[in-house]
């Protein structure tokens, strides 16, 4: 599983702000944007899972699951993480992505800071 993180790009960043029309709806569109690139060797049901912690939740963990019926080959996963959910709790501090297969973790991946 590989992940892209750093400064948006010229192009993500319009991607991220297209539609987006006054300031304040650029503002709900400012966040951490997760992208997530895997690949599927064969055809299975499989769950994509993100735990992260935010920075006015202390340790408490808020969990998004993408499930996927019958996945097979490359996958790409954007996560955003903007608006309300960012205004209200804070950025994201640290994270993990477990990809599942009938409840069991089958591939990882963790940021620095995740424990």
């Amino acid at each position: 599983m590989e992940t892209r993180s750093g400064p948006l790009r010229e192009f993500e960043r319009k991607r991220a702000l297209y539609g987006a029309i006054s300031p304040s709806d650029q503002r709900e569109r400012y966040g951490n944007y997760f992208t997530f690139i895997w690949e599927a060797k064969r055809t299975a049901d499989l769950v994509m899972r993100l735990e992260y912690r935010q920075q006015s939740l202390g340790p408490m963990i808020q969990v998004q699951e993408i499930p996927y019926r019958a996945a097979s080959g490359r996958l790409i996963n954007p996560i955003p993480h903007h608006g309300r959910r960012l205004s209200q709790y804070g950025r994201v501090l640290a994270w993990r992505a477990t990809i599942l297969e009938g409840g069991r973790v089958i591939a990882e991946k963790r940021s620095y800071l995740w424990r």
